[in-house]
């Protein structure tokens, strides 16, 4: 920004200093400063303070100004703010109400013309923040308000905003102390209050003086009156007020800080106290800061100030060393700085955890909520409530951002109040994932769903919802510390099938029809899609009565495609044996006739047959094998066949527990599979359950299951000697697996052979069980000797 002072000789007699500064190739007239008619005798900038300028006039008087860069824009945390920015254009007032439109400069939404060069603006407090106060060089002020009845009606378009018209106008050069200086640091402090600065010659000194005014009915005059003059001992810097608080901070050149506290009576006289924090310490901020402002953070007001040397204090504390702007938000602190970032302090935060700031790591509070911005923007607005920050580049230009801190506040205190609509577009408008929806407050998502379905209003708006749901919390995820329902930590496991099942029954329960794309998509979305069911939809829409606009069953079917693959539908319509909704989707592939039509029309009859070819064909080979049972003796073979094919022997012997001869056939391949599987043991219990004696006692025998092979052999009613060589068998088989008692019982027991059983014994080292036997049978004393030999060469 370039600055330029000239000096004219006016048509009343006054000197005037003009500010001029130039900004997207326009130059603006931002201040005159009349002059008493005595003359001019010199100006020069200050060597060392930027924006300070000396004045000398020909009676000996010398005068210096410091001038600063500050943004007139309406203020208050309310809906009727619409953050408006008024811009100084000589005689002109350009008005843009950032809420609504964003014109670039020197253009503007509104231009208001005055009669001569404006000074200072002054909006109106909550809760009509648009209106508002001019002051111009003449020292007469002028009240614009807003008429919300009007719009600025223009070919082809209306605008949203109401346009600003003059209400009333009025000097206050009757009402104000003799001064050579006009009004300054003008602030519209209450309803019918004004607050400015004014340097008294008679004290030498700077006085507050609070002003009343009203509107003269039937004319376009206001009556302005002193209500309070407040005189300090050293000249004011700036004057500000809290628009939600309404408390007024006074900087004093030196820093300090001070609290503006009006009288209470007429008779009363209004003063100043040191502001004092928490701690009981006044406030003092190290370097004179240009631009002040109040806000509440974490429970406590606090003063921000921002210096020259781009210092950013809160409560005299240095918080930031490199900041270029910041403004205050419903939640947030903003701040731009000259690392080309913009931070946002959560207003939530205390005191303390601001100096982590300071630090080059950037640790704690603020580590999640920085923003790249271009170099050199500083901050012009940001919407009360909302979410839109508006920035100027070094080169007058206008750009818009959406921070991703102002977003997601934006969006909870929606959903907080249950305005998902609203939420949901914004969501969508800057990517922010739809599972936040319901992550933010499962419980209030799954008790507000009918008022989310008729917020959300179109299919489209409700599937893409769905499309992005996923077994994830996003609060604990993606945007860690927005969470305020602390159930929503353990829902995240079927956190997909429970939101689908809901909402599907809301959705049938407003209007099957309406809302079917997105049933369809429910059913879709659950972690094992139900295709079947989605598929059935479609087959009871196609079966019913066509209406005007309804949607129809190729339109739904053609949407499922869209998001299923139609190759995986066309097996599911064929598993469901619905030839009708299998041409459908055959229909919509991109398969040739040639390929499915002579498959399809072998199936027209579609018996128990024909299911079974299509089970075979999906390789559903269980439900095939249901389905080929029932088709008679004339099949069994084939069946036979599929069991063998696909080991279905358990759920065959199952299906054909009524048909003995075919279970005995099927219990034989049975036991044939388990025999090659070797599971012997297996296999002889099964071909004994199913009556195949002889062959479960050879399995019996060959796997050395020797109590099952003598139930079995008794059974069948074996002659002795055929007992006596089974046992035989089943003991070297149980002594070639150095089971000697075991092989002792059978030689024992079935082949009559104490003495072999008694050296079975020896070999496994049983003395117990073979002195036992010794002892047992009287016929084997003569073993006695042998045996202790036996077991003395054994432990010797």
């Amino acid at each position: 920004v370039v600055s330029v002072v000239s000096c004219r000789l006016c048509l009343t007699m006054h000197f005037s200093v003009q500010m001029w500064s130039v900004g997207n190739y326009h130059w603006y007239l931002k201040q005159e400063i009349r002059l008493p008619h005595e003359g001019l005798l010199g100006m020069m900038w200050d060597p060392e303070r930027l924006y300070r300028i000396h004045f000398l006039t020909s009676d000996g008087h010398y005068i210096w100004v410091d001038f600063c860069w500050t943004v007139d824009q309406s203020k208050g945390h309310c809906e009727e703010n619409s953050a408006t920015v008024g811009v100084i254009d000589g005689a002109k007032v350009l008005l843009t109400p950032f809420k609504y439109q964003i014109v670039p400069p020197p253009m503007a939404a509104q231009t208001l013309t005055l009669p001569c060069s404006v000074n200072q603006i002054a909006f109106c407090p909550s809760p009509c923040c648009d209106n508002m106060l001019v002051l111009t060089s003449d020292n007469t002020i002028t009240l614009f308000k807003q008429n919300k009845s009007q719009h600025n009606d223009m070919v082809g378009f209306r605008t949203i905003w109401p346009p600003l018209s003059l209400v009333a106008s009025t000097s206050l050069d009757a009402c104000l102390p003799p001064s050579r200086y006009m009004l300054r640091r003008l602030i519209w402090w209450r309803m019918d209050t004004l607050l400015g600065v004014v340097w008294q010659l008679e004290s030498g000194s700077d006085c507050i003086m609070e002003l009343s005014f009203q509107v003269v009915e039937s004319s376009e005059t206001m009556a302005v009156e002193i209500r309070h003059q407040c005189h300090v001992e050293m000249p004011i810097l700036q004057l500000d007020t809290n628009a939600d608080t309404s408390t007024v901070v006074v900087e004093f050149v030196d820093g300090s800080i001070m609290k503006y506290n009006s009288a209470r009576r007429f008779d009363d006289v209004p003063f100043v106290l040191p502001w004092q924090p928490i701690d009981g310490q006044a406030v003092v901020l190290p370097l004179p800061c240009p631009r002040i402002e109040t806000a509440v953070l974490g429970g406590e007001e606090v003063v921000l100030g921002l210096s020259d040397w781009a210092r950013f204090y809160v409560n005299g504390k240095e918080v930031v060393r490199d900041c270029t702007s910041f403004a205050v938000h419903d939640e947030f602190i903003l701040l731009t700085t000259h690392s080309r970032t913009c931070r946002f302090i959560p207003l939530s935060c205390s005191l303390e955890n601001l100096t982590s700031l300071v630090t080059d790591d950037m640790n704690g509070v603020l580590s999640e909520s920085i923003r790249q911005v271009e170099r050199g923007s500083r901050i012009v607005t940001v919407v009360s409530g909302g979410n839109k920050v508006v920035l100027q580049m070094p080169r007058g230009n206008l750009e818009t951002i959406y921070p991703r801190a102002l977003l997601l506040s934006y969006v909870r205190r929606e959903m907080d109040r249950r305005h998902y609509g609203s939420a949901f577009g914004a969501m969508r408008k800057h990517r922010i994932n739809m599972n936040l929806l319901y992550d933010h407050n499962p419980n209030c998502f799954l008790e507000s769903l009918e008022s989310v379905i008729n917020q959300l209003e179109s299919v489209t708006n409700i599937n893409l919802f769905l499309s992005d749901l996923k077994d994830e919390d996003v609060t604990r995820t993606m945007y860690p510390g927005w969470s305020v329902d602390p159930s929503s930590q353990n829902a995240v496991v079927g956190k997909v099938d429970r939101v689908c099942d809901a909402l599907r029954k809301q959705l049938e329960a407003s209007d099957c029809y309406k809302f079917m794309l997105s049933i369809l998509m429910t059913h879709v979305k659950k972690t094992k899609p139900e295709l079947e069911e989605a598929l059935l939809k479609i087959r009871i829409l196609h079966d019913g009565q066509t209406e005007p606009g309804r949607l129809s069953p190729e339109d739904a079917l053609k949407f499922l495609t869209v998001i299923v693959d139609v190759n995986q539908l066309y097996d599911v319509a064929l598993g469901m044996y619905d030839l009708k909704l299998v041409l459908m989707v055959a229909e919509k592939s991109q398969k040739d006739p040639k390929e499915y039509l002579p498959f399809l029309n072998g199936l027209r009859k579609m018996g128990d047959y024909e299911k079974y070819q299509i089970d075979c064909h999906l390789k559903r080979y269980s439900r095939a094998l249901e389905h080929i049972t029932r088709c008679g003796d004339e099949m069994f073979e084939e069946c036979l066949q599929l069991i063998r094919t696909q080991a279905l022997y358990s759920a065959a012997l199952e299906l054909l527990k009524q048909d003995v001869v075919k279970c005995k056939r099927v219990a034989a391949a049975y036991g044939e599979y388990l025999v090659e599987s070797d599971r012997l043991e297996d296999a002889g219990l099964v071909l004994y359950r199913y009556g195949h004696l002889d062959a479960s006692l050879g399995v019996f025998e060959k796997s050395g299951c020797w109590r099952l092979a003598f139930a079995v052999a008794f059974q069948l009613k074996l002659p002795k000697s055929e007992i006596m060589r089974l046992a035989r068998s089943l003991s070297d088989f149980l002594k070639g697996r150095q089971k000697y008692g075991e092989a002792a019982q059978v030689l024992c027991g079935y082949a009559s052979d104490p003495e072999e059983a008694i050296v079975c014994l020896i070999a496994g080292s049983l003395w117990e069980d073979c002195l036992r036997l010794v002892w047992f049978l009287t016929d084997l004393w003569s073993w006695h000797d042998s045996f202790l030999d036996f077991t003395t060469d054994s432990y010797i």
